[in-house]
């Protein structure tokens, strides 16, 4: 899957100057951690350049308990996008890497959008209907439309 995301902050271990970037998704509480992106950056040698500028000491992320340690937090205005394997029960994304430098632009309104697993008592159908939500859900974030 791949997907945009927002960058709310770096990770900086010492000894080393950049691991990763967090990243977030829109959601109706505000900017929501989903996960931390450590892999990729070869595309994008000049993000950390990007990012020095934006620095702030307030965490951007309202939902979601990112890493505090070795942090350095952005104000939330560059998008990354990322391939990652799956959604996980608990709303982070699993086996993520940063692509390309082109996906790196100035701030957009990711939301989260992925497959929904399917229970034992939904048919195929019923999937169908909530993949058509999520999809919904999507378009009128980001075109403004109203709810009907």
């Amino acid at each position: 899957m791949a997907q945009e995301f927002i960058i709310g902050g770096w990770v900086q271990e010492a000894g080393r100057h950049f691991k990763g970037v967090l990243v977030g998704v829109h959601g109706p509480k505000g900017l929501t951690y989903v996960g931390t992106l450590e892999r990729g950056f070869s595309a994008e040698p000049g993000l950390l350049k990007r990012l020095q500028p934006l620095e702030t000491k307030t965490n951007p992320f309202k939902v979601g308990d990112p890493p505090r340690a070795d942090v350095r937090w952005v104000e939330p205005s560059l998008v990354a996008q990322a391939e990652f394997q799956e959604w996980t029960d608990s709303g982070k994304i699993r086996h993520a890497s940063f692509r390309a430098s082109e996906a790196c632009a100035t701030t957009r309104t990711p939301v989260r959008f992925g497959e929904r697993r399917r229970s034992r008592h939904q048919s195929s159908a019923q999937m169908a209907r909530l993949r058509t939500d999520d999809l919904t859900v999507l378009l009128r974030e980001a075109f403004r439309l109203p709810v009907q």
